[in-house]
């Protein structure tokens, strides 16, 4: 090294590729557990949350709950399916992409939205 020179290592090409898709992945959710919901909340004109022990696959500050906002295209379709799924003791799962945050609740939660999924699962 010569001195008064700054050193810079540079990637190579599939080292770049490797470290932007770790990082894209570790941000990129998931699903959460088949479960039985436990009770759904209608938070003020936010939309709805649905809680039960999902999880936490977006990593968000409060786990264990699928927060649904009022403007999904889906969001009276959904709410049916989620009541109805505590009603009949029906599991089920949602594929979370990110966080939400809802004053009701005080802190972000796992959000369902567009880009994700919802679904009942086998008894």
């Amino acid at each position: 090294m010569v001195p008064g020179v700054v050193a810079c290592h540079f990637l190579a090409p599939h080292h770049f590729v490797t470290t932007l898709l770790a990082t894209t992945l570790a941000n990129a959710g998931g699903y959460t557990a088949s479960v039985v919901p436990t009770r759904v909340t209608l938070a003020q004109n936010e939309g709805f949350v649905i809680e039960g022990a999902f999880g936490n696959p977006a990593g968000c500050a409060k786990g264990n709950a699928i927060f649904v906002r009022t403007d999904h295209p889906q969001y009276k379709v959904l709410y049916a399916t989620a009541v109805g799924a505590v009603f009949a003791k029906q599991r089920i799962y949602a594929f979370i992409n990110n966080c939400a945050s809802s004053i009701w609740y005080g802190s972000s939660l796992n959000a369902l939205d567009v880009g994700g999924a919802f679904a009942t699962d086998a008894p």
